[in-house]
């Protein structure tokens, strides 16, 4: 992904070097508009985040936040327009490039001596492993997947199936989901065996019924001729009620 934008910045450096630049005065409703669709979509993350009670996290804010430099530039109204964009296109690439350089030592180094990195946890494995256990046990489509909100979501990205996520089943978080949607579509819970994760499986238990099986899941997670630790899971499969 870098390599892409630091190649479309590099052409775009080329091309303003050997550029005329025009000069444009920057009138006050010029500077109302990029004040507004830069604001605008900052602000309306964080207000339907807290009317409707969900995480706003620092990766979903990424995509609210590409015009800011537009803002920064109005603030250095009194230089060179040119001068700005060609310091700010050679500054980025130049970001770029370490990140590029500094990336593959980096991410070995946390593979190998970090403990606890989130990026080490068999989610994507366990997805994968999880959705055969439903259907080794039920013919019916996975609509829901609960327990560990790490695991959950995980889950509910990396199925095939990609099955609505039930986080920590807490209709709280997601209450499109209703008891009686689990009782007519089933659900699959994991729950992994941590102390942070204790609470899961007493949560989980509020969906159970008696056709539900639990199974004990020990799963690793291996990328590039690593492996890491076994991770241990219970998974809960509750059938539909027909």
């Amino acid at each position: 992904m870098i390599s892409g934008i630091s190649v479309m910045l590099a052409a775009l450096y080329y091309w303003h070097k050997k550029s005329t630049p025009t000069a444009r005065p920057l009138t006050h409703s010029l500077t109302k508009w990029v004040l507004a669709v830069t604001l605008t979509p900052i602000v309306l993350t964080l207000a339907f985040g807290l009317s409707m009670q969900t995480i706003v996290m620092a990766e979903m804010m990424i995509g609210v936040v590409p015009l800011l430099p537009l803002l920064i530039f109005q603030a250095f109204g009194t230089l060179p327009a040119h001068f700005v964009t060609r310091v700010t296109l050679l500054a980025t690439l130049i970001v770029n490039a370490g990140a590029l350089l500094a990336a593959p030592p980096y991410t070995a180094w946390r593979v190998d001596f970090t403990k606890g990195w989130r990026k080490q946890l068999p989610v994507q494995d366990m997805a994968q492993e999880a959705t055969r256990l439903w259907h080794e046990r039920t013919h019916a489509p996975l609509m829901y997947v609960a327990g560990s909100t790490w695991y959950a979501n995980g889950t509910s990205f990396y199925s095939p199936e990609h099955p609505h996520s039930f986080p920590n089943s807490d209709p709280t978080l997601a209450p499109w989901v209703t008891p009686a949607r689990i009782h007519r579509y089933g659900v699959l819970t994991i729950c992994p065996v941590t102390a942070e994760d204790a609470g899961c499986l007493e949560n989980a238990a509020h969906y159970t019924t008696p056709q539900t099986v639990k199974i004990a899941v020990n799963m690793a997670h291996h990328f590039a001729g690593h492996t890491t630790p076994d991770h241990s899971f219970v998974v809960m499969i509750t059938p539909p009620s027909s």
